[in-house]
């Protein structure tokens, strides 16, 4: 009997000796692994990379200074000094003004030169004045608006034209005998020198109309203007005949 509980325990025994052997392999292999961590640290210290260090107090040189510019062209030469020095006016001799200038074109002997400039025989210019600008000639007015021939009725903008020149009807005999009176009303026309050229009845009394006609023909007006231009006018006139 006590053999046999032996027997049975025996089994756990040994798993639990496995086990501890497992764990005690396992901090084996990591003991391994860190030292070598740590001796590949100390022994790697020379090939690190070099620790950057600042630097504070840094003196930069001076900018290198510019070129000098390039020296001036030299002058005309000394064989054109004489042509100036004789243009020149003397030392000593105040000038009294500018003489004027004289330009010519064309042939060498001066054929065809104006005073003030010439191209091609046209003058540009006149004396005192500058070369090569000419005046422009004035435009001319514009010309005036068209005579109107159809005549404008009297109203609204168009003032009725001024009577100058009066002439009274001629009552005629057989109207006075048949006692006949009233008033005729007329159209006439006034031309542009204010006469009557047309007069038309729009109120007729028979025996009036040859008179009324008559007499309107003979007076004279002044002439309309219509944006300061005189124009013709249409004019209604009365003509009143009455008894005594």
């Amino acid at each position: 009997m006590p053999r046999t509980l032996f027997e049975l325990t025996r089994p756990a025994t040994r798993r639990r000796r496995q086990a501890g052997l497992s764990v005690a392999a396992s901090i084996a292999a990591h003991a391994l692994v860190i030292g070598g961590l740590a001796a590949f640290t100390l022994l790697a210290t020379d090939t690190l990379p070099p620790v950057e260090r600042r630097i504070d107090n840094i003196v930069l040189a001076p900018a290198a200074p510019a070129p000098p510019p390039p020296p001036p062209a030299p002058r005309a030469a000394a064989s054109a000094r004489p042509a100036a020095e004789a243009s020149a006016a003397p030392v000593g001799e105040v000038p009294t003004g500018i003489a004027p200038e004289i330009v010519r074109h064309g042939a060498a002997d001066g054929a065809g030169a104006v005073e003030g400039g010439v191209d091609g025989g046209i003058a540009t210019g006149v004396p005192g004045g500058m070369l090569g600008t000419t005046l422009d000639a004035p435009s001319p007015p514009p010309p005036p608006p068209p005579a109107r021939t159809t005549p404008v009725r009297v109203g609204g903008d168009i003032a009725p034209p001024v009577r100058v020149h009066y002439v009274a009807p001629l009552y005629p005999p057989i109207a006075q005998s048949a006692r006949v009176e009233g008033i005729v009303v007329l159209d006439a026309i006034i031309d542009r020198e204010g006469r009557v050229t047309s007069v038309v009845p729009t109120r007729s009394i028979a025996l009036l109309d040859e008179a009324a006609i008559a007499a309107v023909r003979q007076w004279r007006y002044r002439p309309t203007r219509l944006n300061g231009v005189p124009v013709p006018v249409l004019l209604t006139v009365e003509v009143k005949f009455q008894l005594r």
